[in-house]
């Protein structure tokens, strides 16, 4: 049900809100969990892709912003 309804709520001008009260506390967690982990998962296939293509320091950097620093990357 969650995997469905965060479609819903990133899709459609429906809120987050608006699945607690149809569907209660529980479901709405779980689908604000579903929709934080789909996001961390297009940033970071976004991320990998960036790597993969631009493997110069120079882009890679551009590329990646403040996440190359914090990484540690020289």
């Amino acid at each position: 049900m969650a995997g469905i309804l965060h479609d819903v709520v990133d899709d459609t001008s429906e809120s987050l809100k608006s699945i607690e009260e149809q569907f209660g506390d529980d479901v709405a967690s779980l689908v604000s969990g579903v929709s934080k982990l789909s996001y961390i998962n297009q940033v970071t296939s976004m991320l990998v892709k960036c790597v993969i293509e631009h493997r110069n320091n120079t882009l890679l950097r551009a590329c990646l912003g403040p996440w190359y620093a914090e990484a540690g990357c020289k």
